[in-house]
């Protein structure tokens, strides 16, 4: 069905006769789109063209080198190498960089043939192209298995569409034979409301994929630092790469994070044996919970110090990078700053307003309630023992004001609901009364507690003066590293 050649010297993809792949170079981020042009008259597509991402690649390739073992023999970093694509495929079929450069391809040009996108399709397999597919890595024996990292096919959705949408039998009932042959396979389309819709998640099981992407993170962590660079490169350059590292989990993060208060919302249509609505069981729910809960715990947002060693300020003469965390400290890198940002990713979605207006409707018996969720978050972070490490009791103290500010940002907003509101309040009492008790022979503990009890004492007598927090230290992008 498809012919590709070398575009015809002069030629353009400005003249509607070539439809084609256009490599566009960026130096930073930025999204690959596909596009096409119709007929107006007949709705035929005449025209299409898909634009790739250069610096795609140099983010995947850093995602590579991350998990490199220290000393080990693959390197990502071959890209002005003429033998790059010979010294990818070495390391197994493909190569990491290869696939992900070969899926991008082929998403963008489903969306020239006028496909959609799919984000749940991770839940049947290796669905379809048009998802956002985070790399299937996994952890197997403790080490890092790359082989089926991204597929090498179009996927049953994909197909289905195009059968749908280019069968020269348009009437209603074969149309609607096509789609429900689909349902029988487990095709599934939710709403965008729905938890499977999910951006760079992969498998059947979004939360569990969270558990995957915290193992994967553990094992990158071990390894990462100064062993990973050859000769001569510079020690920065683990800047631009390290939030990739800590924030390996971020998508399996907000996949989770969606089945907390989450309701599968079907497109359905009377007849197709679709559940419209239903709500996510609450023991989902709180395994959901417990993985991003575990993700702000001390031990899981600290760095290590031969980590912190090594992430040094850009070389003289050489601008920041926007891949590196920001600092609160200037050029030095600050542990406090990268674990208020990982936190913020964790407590702030969890304490959205429609959340937690969700949480406080009916729902089935011994769901998730909304009074139980900031029970949990005050629990795993105020009410937990104090660490015995200095440097972990204070990255739980960051966690700690990370619920808290959340908590009363939540109960300030105007669009929260009445029933939020009055639970974020009466749980804020009881905190406020808590801390009035709670005393620290640490000086850094002490003042933490006395500010929290004067803020908190504040915002429950004048919560219309509740003023926003200062500007936080925003994480390094996360999207786009996929597609359009």
């Amino acid at each position: 069905a498809f012919v590709v050649k070398d575009l015809p010297e002069g030629a353009t993809f400005l003249d509607a006769r070539y439809s084609g792949i256009e490599w566009i170079n960026r130096a930073e981020r930025g999204w690959s789109v596909g596009g096409s042009q119709s007929d107006p008259r007949t709705g035929e597509i005449v025209h299409g063209v898909a634009r790739i991402d250069s610096h795609r690649r140099r983010t995947t390739a850093r995602m590579w080198r991350n998990m490199k073992s220290p000393g080990g023999n693959f390197d990502c970093d071959a890209g002005d190498s003429p033998d790059f694509s010979d010294t990818l495929r070495s390391l197994g079929e493909g190569g990491l960089v290869l696939d992900r450069l070969s899926y991008l391809s082929a998403h963008e040009v489903g969306h020239t043939l006028g496909l959609g996108h799919n984000w749940a399709a991770t839940t049947f397999g290796w669905g379809s192209v048009m998802d956002y597919l985070a790399p299937n890595i996994q952890v197997r024996d403790g080490e890092l298995d790359l082989s089926d990292a991204y597929p090498r096919d179009v996927g049953s959705y994909d197909r289905l569409a195009i059968q749908w949408g280019y069968t020269t039998e348009r009437a209603p009932a074969a149309l609607d034979a096509i789609v429900r042959q689909g349902y029988a396979k487990g095709i599934v389309y939710p709403l965008d409301g729905d938890p499977r819709w999910a951006e760079y998640d992969w498998g059947p099981d979004p939360v569990r994929w969270l558990a995957t992407t915290q193992s994967v993170r553990r094992i990158i962590l071990e390894r990462f630092g100064v062993s990973q660079l050859k000769p001569g490169e510079w020690v920065y350059d683990l800047q631009g790469r390290f939030n990739l590292a800590y924030l390996y989990h971020r998508f399996g993060i907000q996949a989770a994070q969606q089945f907390v208060g989450g309701q599968y919302q079907a497109n359905a249509v009377v007849g197709d044996g679709q559940i419209p609505v239903a709500w996510v069981p609450a023991t989902r729910q709180r395994e959901a919970l417990d993985l991003l809960l575990a993700a702000i715990a001390p031990e899981n947002l600290d760095i290590a110090d031969r980590t912190l060693a090594a992430l040094v300020p850009p070389p003289s003469g050489v601008r920041e990078s926007r891949e590196q965390f920001p600092s609160e400290a200037g050029d030095a890198f600050s542990l406090w700053t990268a674990a208020r940002t990982l936190v913020d990713l964790v407590v702030d979605p969890l304490l959205e307003p429609e959340r937690a207006a969700r949480l406080t409707l009916p729902a089935a018996r011994n769901a998730l309630t909304f009074d139980g969720l900031l029970a949990r978050l005050v629990g795993a972070t105020w009410d937990a023992p104090a660490d015995s490490s200095p440097r972990r009791a204070g990255l739980q103290r960051i966690a700690q004001r990370g619920v808290l500010d959340g908590m009363m940002d939540l109960a300030a907003r105007p669009e929260a609901s009445t029933e939020v509101r009055a639970a974020v309040h009466a749980r804020l009492a009881r905190l406020k009364a808590a801390l009035r008790l709670r005393h620290s022979t640490d000086p850094g503990a002490e003042a933490h507690l006395r500010l929290a009890e004067g803020d908190l004492t504040e915002f429950l007598e004048k919560p219309e003066s509740r003023k926003s927090r200062p500007a936080r230290p925003a994480a390094p992008p996360g999207r786009p590293i996929g597609e359009r």
